[in-house]
């Protein structure tokens, strides 16, 4: 075999990713407090840009350029200006973003007057303690014993939110080398005294019995309810519960009353979600009976290119080339990010406007009235690809007249009815919801009779469907709607 060196061309097509490309993608999936952030971050490591103030900016203007025509005076003076004019120097920032500046209202139609107070006492406040943190301040004082405490530490990671034990004995075990069976079931044993009562336990009936020996009932009848009859009492079959146990209905009464103020989930209060603060990307208002879309920038800086070091990019001086090129690399990216910024916020508007087009009925008459939506139908509308419109709507809010909704609340999948109309999945939930609420709660509906209800409205959909989308709803069955006695 012959080895030799030799050149060949090739042509090919291949999707390349540009910096600019990248950059724009990624801020299109960006919601405003994360855009804010990243303008923030880009403000204080290039220098070429700046925010723009604008009750100062008629003064700053003549102060700027005083400077500028003293730096290139000097340079002139000194012979050291270049023969040719540099590229940079024919670049008119305002007409380069013209035409994506003209095309939405980017200003923010109301106005909002700055609070002086200072922030309320509450939001000084740090987080509220964890399930995690707090079980392990009482294991720190309950123990000194190290060994007690690396399992104690094993147990709590093994903890869910509600504060069930998700491991058994031997996998605790199986954790550590040092872990013995009997120290693990005497750390367990420890975590019985600790608050929350009830925590550590392996299912429902061992936490209540748990929290039934700390507050000291001792009734048999309570005792036998919740260690024998908890999955009859679920099905709500109360005379089977009162024949075996040879008690009345008011007897049971009292009973299921003292059961019914326990916890059966006693993690939760230490683990409660706190509060998500969002701000709504786009505003939609009713005006003359028309819908108009305005861009949320309230908090955005207004963002240019520093004239100073656009001068500077145009002039040569002996030596510093090098500062040269790194000023025209850094133009380079700022004009990147604001022609990103500017190219997503054009994106955004479009496509809220398309929504609306498509759910005219929804903005006019509610929630009921909201048809069937995929990102196709608003591909095809706006000319984009719908992986774009997935990077648009998620994560984003619109604010309406009917309140705030997440983009993607718009896109939903529908139902033929016997009209051949498209009806939402949103608009099915609504009224297997309200065919429930108008329900005798001492028979509740089956799922069965609630899609027999369905289908004499026009609506034929399986039963399995209405249990799908009861579930989705967080409905109970039939058999736990049914009223307590």
């Amino acid at each position: 075999m012959v080895l030799k060196q030799q050149l060949t061309t090739k042509l090919s097509q291949k999707l390349v990713m540009t910096p600019s490309l990248q950059q724009a993608i990624k801020m299109l999936q960006l919601n405003k407090l994360e855009i804010e952030t990243m303008i923030q971050k880009e403000l204080a490591e290039n220098a070429v840009l700046e925010e723009v103030d604008e009750n100062n900016r008629s003064s700053s203007n003549s102060t700027e350029s005083t400077e500028y025509d003293q730096t290139i005076d000097s340079i002139s003076k000194e012979g050291k200006r270049e023969e040719e004019k540099d590229p940079f120097e024919k670049i008119d920032i305002e007409t380069f973003f013209a035409d994506y500046l003209d095309t939405y209202p980017v200003k923010r139609r109301y106005s909002y007057e700055e609070s002086t107070e200072f922030s309320t006492f509450e939001n000084t406040l740090s987080k509220p303690q964890s399930l995690y943190d707090h079980l392990i301040w009482q294991l720190e004082l309950c123990t000194d014993e190290e060994i007690l405490k690396r399992i104690g530490r094993a147990i709590i990671g093994n903890l869910d939110k509600a504060g069930y034990l998700r491991a058994s004995i031997d996998e605790i075990v199986d954790m550590d080398a040092d872990f013995t069976p009997e120290k693990v079931r005497e750390a367990v044993k420890l975590f019985r005294q600790f608050d929350p009562p009830g925590v550590a336990a392996t299912d429902l009936k061992e936490c209540l019995q748990i929290q039934m020996e700390y507050l000291g009932i001792d009734d048999e009848v309570c005792k036998a309810l919740v260690s024998k009859y908890l999955r009859i009492l679920q099905k709500r079959d109360y005379e089977k519960i009162e024949k075996e146990l040879g008690i009345d209905r008011e007897e049971l009464k009292e009973k299921l009353e003292v059961i019914r103020h326990l916890d059966p989930k006693p993690g939760l209060k230490y683990n409660e979600e706190r509060s998500i603060y969002i701000e709504p990307e786009v505003f939609v208002v009713k005006e003359n009976g028309e819908y108009k879309v305005t861009i949320n920038d309230e908090g955005l800086p207004k963002l240019r290119i520093n004239p100073y070091y656009k001068k500077l990019a145009a002039l040569k001086k002996d030596g510093d080339e090098g500062a040269v090129e790194y000023i025209k690399e850094k133009m380079k990216n700022a004009m990147w990010l604001l022609k990103s910024f500017d190219q997503r916020q054009k994106t955004i508007y479009k496509v809220t406007e398309s929504i609306i087009r498509h759910q005219k009925d929804f903005f006019d008459y509610g929630e009921g009235h909201l048809k069937p939506m995929i990102l196709y139908d608003i591909a095809q509308d706006v000319g984009l690809h719908e992986s774009t419109i997935s990077r648009v709507v998620n994560n984003k809010y619109m604010h309406t007249p009917s309140g705030v909704f997440e983009l993607k609340y718009f896109f939903q999948r529908g139902i033929t009815s016997e009209t051949g109309d498209e009806i939402s999945s949103i608009t099915v939930k609504k009224k297997i919801k309200e065919i429930i609420e108008k329900e005798k709660p001492k028979k509740p509906l089956s799922d069965a009779k609630v899609a027999e209800i369905l289908s004499k409205e026009g609506l034929t959909i399986a039963r399995r469907t209405v249990a799908k989308y009861r579930e989705e709803m967080n409905i109970p069955s039939s058999s736990k709607r049914k009223e307590p006695i």
